[in-house]
């Protein structure tokens, strides 16, 4: 049964046709040409701006991303027009029509007018987040995709022109995440994409010179014992000052530089571990990639050099991805490497339990959030504490993070978690301070 969506207030909305433009004027006579692309919309929101005053207009840009219906169905993009004309199909709901962006197959792009009500625009946004989740049906085929939306509106003394007002769309967009799929452009939106263009444009040059200090959080098993160590980049940058690990990952991520990151802190420890006399041998070091790095064709290789060296565990964020049949082959073949697979941050999705242990993965890694939960909840205390069961007896390990308390640890201990990470266990340790750890 095709799902409906819930009844919005009309939004008065005007849209292009999937076609081209020429001149500003919408070719609708061959719907076989080539789609439009952000040129051509910029020209048509210019005319827009400059025929009629728009306080109430909004740009739009929104990302597709395609999923598979079932864990191993084959990820096969749809035609590109196809694609268009099912979109914009979908979008009558809205009471409008999009202009698609062939700039990149999976971005669609467009604007709309008459959002002058109180919460419309970031109503407008949500819904078609919405709207675009659903799973299409082209050419019968079904596709499903993770739908992100940023949104911006018309201001005269800021975004004034059509490309400002396309842009701060775009920078709205990778605000976006899984769990917040739809963003509205403001101040604060642009103020951290300028800090991230700072950052993004300044780690390449720390990954070159060495500018970067690798951090080493400690892993600790039931009995006590440190038995793994979480790589992080430490960063004292010149201006911006020290910046946090969380920061750097993101950046990094956002800037395509994750693969040069760990490629980094992988040859540094390598270096430290030299300078430390050697490691046990079933000591594990942890890195934190992404899904598109296990995707670079060079990335088993790199990995598999490195763990002659040393013991490695990645460690994958929780998302759908981690499910898709690409890189769980790639979590496969690290495996019979001797390279263990973590999913990190889990408790976001406990429904895709069944995939995850289905799959090649060793580790699971309790997000901090849910872990200070379990204190305060007894609900997520007794889901957590079944999760932990049927992923232990699917030979799976258990690691409770961010703990910072004797009851949340006490709490995950009696849970039977296999290892635990926090504030609690150890803070992170610069490398010369790492004997130390280890022998404490």
């Amino acid at each position: 049964m095709k799902k409906s969506h819930p009844q919005r207030p009309p939004l008065m909305m005007r849209h292009l046709r999937t076609g081209s433009i020429e001149d500003g004027a919408v070719k609708r006579d061959n719907p076989s040409r080539s789609l439009p692309n952000r040129d051509e919309l910029i020209r048509t929101l210019s005319r827009e701006i400059n025929d009629t005053e728009r306080p109430d207009m909004v740009s739009f840009t929104a990302r597709l991303r395609l999923l598979p219906l079932k864990v191993w169905s084959p990820v096969i993009q749809p035609p590109r027009v196809d694609l268009a004309r099912a979109v914009e199909e979908r979008l009558i709901s809205l009471e409008g029509r999009i202009l698609c962006n062939a700039d990149s197959g999976d971005t669609i792009a467009g604007y709309s007018t008459g959002l002058s009500r109180p919460g419309d625009v970031e109503q407008f946004a949500e819904h078609l987040a919405e709207a675009l989740s659903d799973p299409f049906e082209i050419d019968e085929t079904m596709y499903r995709f993770e739908a992100q939306v940023g949104v911006a509106v018309y201001d005269p003394a800021s975004l004034n022109s059509s490309s400002l007002l396309l842009r701060a769309s775009e920078l709205a967009l990778v605000e976006t995440t899984s769990l917040k799929p739809s963003c509205v452009f403001d101040n604060g939106v642009g103020e951290r994409r300028h800090r991230e263009n700072v950052i993004g444009n300044d780690l390449w040059v720390a990954l070159r010179t060495k500018l970067l200090d690798v951090m080493y959080e400690p892993i600790v098993s039931m009995d006590g014992s440190v038995v793994g160590l979480e790589m992080r980049p430490a960063w004292g940058h010149d201006d911006i000052g020290t910046i946090h690990v969380g920061e750097i990952l993101h950046v990094a991520e956002q800037s395509n530089q994750t693969f040069n990151l760990g490629e980094y802190m992988l040859r540094e420890t390598a270096s430290a571990i030299s300078s430390w006399g050697g490691i046990r041998e079933d000591f594990r070091f942890w890195i934190n990639i992404t899904p598109a790095d296990m995707l670079n064709p060079d990335f088993i290789d790199l990995m598999t050099e490195r763990a002659r060296d040393f013991r490695i565990g990645i460690e994958i964020p929780e998302s759908l991805a981690v499910t898709e049949p690409v890189v769980a082959n790639v979590a496969e073949q690290l495996e019979r490497s001797g390279i263990a697979t973590a999913v990190d941050e889990f408790g976001n999705d406990f429904s895709a339990l069944s995939r995850i242990m289905s799959l090649p993965y060793t580790t699971l890694k309790l997000n901090p959030g849910l872990v200070h939960a379990l204190a305060v909840s007894n609900e997520d205390r007794r889901i957590v504490s079944l999760a932990v069961d049927l992923t232990r007896e699917f030979g799976l390990d258990v690691v409770a993070c961010g703990l910072e308390t004797r009851e949340e640890f006490d709490l995950v201990k009696a849970m039977g978690v296999t290892a635990m990470q926090g504030p609690l266990m150890g803070r992170p340790v610069m490398a010369a301070e790492v004997p130390r750890l280890l022998s404490s």
